[in-house]
């Protein structure tokens, strides 16, 4: 998926190759060490994934979207973000495994990802406040909001937090589970109104993660499944994509289409994910590498 003009074939043919991996949790006593063993420090990093909500923005109504306005007011979609407590989230629920999502799309791994993009943090007095701009003052007469996702337990406990968060605000919503293809399969053919999801990136470049706000890209023929359209995004994403461009200028123009993504809120910014592996502390020079590739070029033993 949104394998499209990679820029490293090496780096996206290892990315691939780690999908199909068994989990490192299989692997952790390979060599007989116990658990608890003090001969394993951790090493972390971003990888380059981010979880979301997706709201469909296409202006166009389907059987869930006619009765929920999110899809006609930003200030709706603005209030669910200020009103999620992602550092919760990440501490009490994926225990670090995440960070909160408080920029853009991009991740902090994630070449072109600038701490200078804003994006949201808890804020109860602005999602308050945006509710009463949209005319449903702390929730009232807003109609309940069904959030789709799947049914593994991590998303089923990230969800039920939302719930609870929102409710908060007045925010009602209704929790639908289905297994991962029947889920996929109604993201990709727009019988979606609100759901979760998550994308990660297949090579090291903003363009495989901000193709999904290119209206070109609108599913189903793309991966644009919130079938997001703004023709400033749309033109910001091509002058990225010509090859006479510099390089700080093609990252400035992709902060540029996050800030217009966050501004029109198309998703609810959730968390970006953190892995980690471990490694004996007599290993030298190892580090994070790209989305979770390991090099070995500078990897020494401690001498005894």
């Amino acid at each position: 998926l949104g394998m499209r003009n990679p820029i490293n074939v090496y780096l996206l043919a290892q990315s691939c190759y780690r999908c199909h991996t068994v989990p490192d949790e299989k692997l952790v006593n390979v060599g007989g060490h116990h658990a608890g063993s003090l001969d394993f420090e951790l090493v972390s990093w971003s990888q380059g994934t981010i979880r979301h909500n997706f709201v469909r923005t296409d202006g166009k109504a389907n059987a869930e979207t006619s009765r929920m306005p999110l899809w006609k007011s930003a200030k709706i979609r603005q209030a669910l973000n200020y009103a999620v407590d992602r550092k919760a989230l990440c501490t009490y629920i994926l225990k670090g495994k995440g960070v909160p999502a408080e920029h853009g799309p991009l991740s902090p791994s994630m070449p072109g990802f600038s701490s200078e993009v804003k994006g949201y943090a808890y804020d109860p007095a602005k999602a308050k406040a945006l509710l009463e701009e949209a005319g449903f003052p702390g929730g009232q007469g807003l109609p309940e909001i069904t959030l789709q996702s799947g049914n593994n337990a991590t998303t089923v406990q990230i969800v039920e937090a939302l719930q609870q968060q929102w409710l908060k605000f007045g925010i009602k919503t209704s929790l639908r589970q289905v297994n991962f293809p029947e889920h996929s399969s109604m993201m990709h053919s727009g019988k979606l109104g609100f759901w979760r999801g998550n994308w990660i990136a297949d090579y090291p470049d903003p363009e495989n993660v901000l193709a999904l706000f290119y209206s070109k890209m609108a599913s189903p023929k793309g991966l644009n499944d919130t079938r997001f359209s703004h023709r400033s995004v749309d033109s910001l994403y091509e002058l990225a994509l010509w090859p006479g461009i510099k390089p700080e200028q093609r990252f400035d123009a992709y902060n540029e289409m996050e800030r217009i993504i966050i501004e029109q809120a198309p998703w609810v910014f959730l968390y970006y994910t953190v892995n980690y592996r471990l490694a004996q502390t007599s290993v030298i020079g190892l580090r994070p590498g790209v989305f979770g590739t390991i090099s070995l070029e500078r990897v020494r033993f401690r001498e005894r």
